[in-house]
């Protein structure tokens, strides 16, 4: 016996015995992120039901009915989808590693970007299905005369060099701080610093950002090598193990900010401001920088944060 119980779009399964979902009727039923680890959903009506993102690790799904089901980013490990039916799903993304999928019918099935590793495709009907981008290795079992890479199937061992290449170009498009933090065209000097955020590739300013943004900035272990912070206010910005190597500081006030482990080589840091609450790197003397101390109880209005991450790799 089982117990449905809808709150809006989504249903939510209550097993109440064992063998409930054996032959049970869920057809369009919405059970998206479900978990049905090791369910004997056996002849399981689920057409067109919705399981996107559902777990279904090592259930018996065998001869069920999973006609246009929704089963994207599904985790399929393990599962006995043995002579089940499951034409025109969507699988896209589902890892379906060590999966039995014997005498399946798989007719229209879109598996893009499916992990099949170790699947028993023996017997299994795949016309037109999409296997683009989805994974296999020598484990995988294939009907007999079904040519998987003419269906755009890659191996295991492709597919994560695709991948990894895919990230390189990704990070290659993204340009660091250091090479988007430039000037604006100048102003007099009465006004407001304003600094501007432009896309390295077409030189379009993103966005324009007053220095007092930068108050309270999270800037630790940022690369910020040969970077333009002319009279921007650092008052308490964390610039722990940030690289300012060669950076232009002139006039900044860094008021209270953790400069712990920076790199200051070649920065220009004449007229910089700070107090006793400024963190110096080990041996670094502002007074030699021609630096000078705020004045004490200079109050500064804190802006919402901006956070910048380091690069890995």
């Amino acid at each position: 016996m089982i117990e449905i119980r809808r709150f809006g779009d989504l249903s939510v399964i209550h097993v109440l015995q064992a063998s409930a979902l054996r032959n049970a009727n869920l057809a369009g039923v919405k059970l998206l992120g479900a978990d049905l680890r090791l369910q004997d959903l056996t002849l399981a009506n689920l057409r067109g039901a919705d399981l996107t993102g559902a777990k279904l690790r090592e259930a018996n799904l065998s001869r069920s009915r999973l006609q246009t089901a929704r089963l994207p980013n599904a985790d399929l490990r393990g599962a006995d989808l043995s002579r089940s039916d499951l034409s025109g799903a969507q699988l896209t993304g589902a890892d379906l590693e060590g999966a039995c999928l014997h005498s399946a019918v798989l007719t229209g099935a879109n598996l893009t970007n499916a992990n099949l590793c170790a699947v028993d495709f023996t017997g299994a009907t795949l016309a037109r299905a999409n296997l683009r981008n989805a994974a296999y290795d020598e484990e995988t079992r294939w009907p007999d005369g079904f040519d998987a890479k003419a269906q755009g199937a890659e191996t295991a061992v492709s597919a994560q060099e695709r991948q990894q290449e895919e990230a390189r170009k990704r990070l290659a498009k993204e340009p660091s701080l250091s090479e988007l933090v430039r000037p604006v065209a100048p102003a007099p000097e009465e006004a407001r610093p304003r600094l501007a955020i432009q896309s390295r590739h077409t030189g379009a300013v993103l966005l324009e950002l007053d220095t007092d943004c930068f108050q309270r900035a999270s800037l630790y272990g940022a690369e910020l090598q040969g970077a333009n912070l002319r009279r921007v206010n650092l008052t308490g910005a964390d610039l722990r193990r940030a690289n300012l190597t060669d950076a232009d500081l002139r006039g900044a006030n860094l008021s209270d900010a953790n400069l712990s482990g920076a790199v200051l080589e070649g920065a220009d840091m004449a007229e910089i401001r700070y107090n006793e609450g400024t963190v110096w790197p080990d041996r670094f003397d502002p007074t030699a920088s021609n630096g000078r101390a705020a004045e004490s109880g200079t109050q500064h209005t804190v802006l919402p944060r901006l956070r910048f991450w380091k690069r890995e790799g």
